[in-house]
């Protein structure tokens, strides 16, 4: 006959649940957002800089939104004409 003393699933009081391993040495998991969330910013970076070196992304800038498509407004490059009466 079997001795059932040493198996811990005939006594009682014994945990069911199988028993953890020491976490002692070995680093915490990181948890499944985490990942995702990198790999998504990521990917996101890449294709960023992938539209920016092949110009793919089009032209960005103050220019972009000017009437003419031209550089920065007189206001900014000081190549305006005074007002009127000398001031």
């Amino acid at each position: 006959m079997a001795d059932l003393s040493s198996d811990p699933r005939s006594q009682p009081d014994a945990d069911p649940r199988p028993a953890r391993e020491p976490t002692t040495g070995t680093p915490p998991r990181v948890p499944r957002w985490v990942v995702v969330s990198g790999i998504v910013v990521g990917v996101l970076v890449l294709v960023f800089v992938v539209l920016q070196l092949t110009g793919l992304g089009g032209e960005h800038g103050p220019g972009r939104h000017l009437p003419g498509g031209g550089g920065p407004p007189a206001s900014v490059t000081g190549a305006h004409t005074p007002p009127a009466g000398g001031h």
